[in-house]
C-alpha cells in the first residue's frame, strides 16, 4: 500500500462511517496548517464505498486489509511514519490520542503540541 504514497506521515483509519470523525478531521487540518504532511487513507468496511474527508478509500470487502492490520473492529487506527514505520496504534480513534501519538513520533514531550 505504501508504495504508492507520498512521503508523508499516514493515518490508517478503518471505518465504516461515509464520514470520518470531525474532531480527527479538525485535528488534521491544523497539523496540515502548520506544515506537518499528514495524509489520511480510509479502509472502507462492511459495504461502505467512499469516506468524506479522506485523501484515499480503500474499499476492503473481504476484510483481507483488516485482517492483514488485526482490525476486528471499525474505529481502529494506525499512525506511519514517513519512513513507514508504523508509530502508533489505537483501537479506538480520537483526536487527542491522534495528538498524543504525533507527539511521541515527532519526538516532542508534553509542553509542546503540533
Amino acid at each position: 500500500m505504501f508504495d504508492k504514497l507520498a512521503p508523508a506521515y499516514h493515518l490508517i483509519c478503518f471505518t465504516d462511517a461515509a464520514v470520518l470523525d470531525a474532531d480527527v478531521v479538525a485535528q488534521v487540518q491544523a497539523l496540515r496548517r502548520q506544515g506537518l504532511p499528514i495524509q489520511v487513507i480510509a479502509i472502507a468496511m462492511n459495504g461502505v464505498s467512499q469516506v468524506q474527508h479522506a485523501d484515499l478509500t480503500l474499499a476492503d470487502p473481504d476484510d483481507l486489509f483488516s485482517a492483514r492490520y488485526g482490525v476486528q473492529h471499525a474505529g481502529a487506527a494506525y499512525l506511519a511514519r514517513p519512513d513507514q514505520h508504523v508509530c502508533a496504534r489505537w483501537l479506538q480513534l480520537d483526536a487527542e490520542r491522534l495528538r498524543h501519538g504525533l507527539n511521541q513520533a515527532l519526538g516532542h514531550n508534553g509542553s509542546h503540541q503540533p
